[in-house]
């Protein structure tokens, strides 16, 4: 009864083939995931300098006085 239970070498390779596959894979989905991020935060990081470039673009347009009120020129 008890080497009923002991598996084959067969079955210990396809066995070891499966999780090496299994392994593949999911190192490529961490890979793919890392990648989305770095993606997210560049596209983020991105907006926010372009957002502070053009705050200073319109800023730059107008003077404003000591109490923050609009002078025209």
């Amino acid at each position: 009864m008890a080497l009923r239970h002991i598996k084959t070498k067969r079955s210990l390779k396809d066995e070891n083939k499966h999780l090496h596959s299994l392994v593949k894979h999911l190192q490529i989905e961490l890979e793919n995931a890392r990648l989305d991020l770095c993606i997210k935060n560049d596209a983020i990081n991105g907006y926010r300098k372009e957002n502070i470039k053009l705050r200073k673009r319109i800023n730059s347009m107008y003077v404003y006085d000591v109490f923050g009120e609009e002078v025209k020129k």
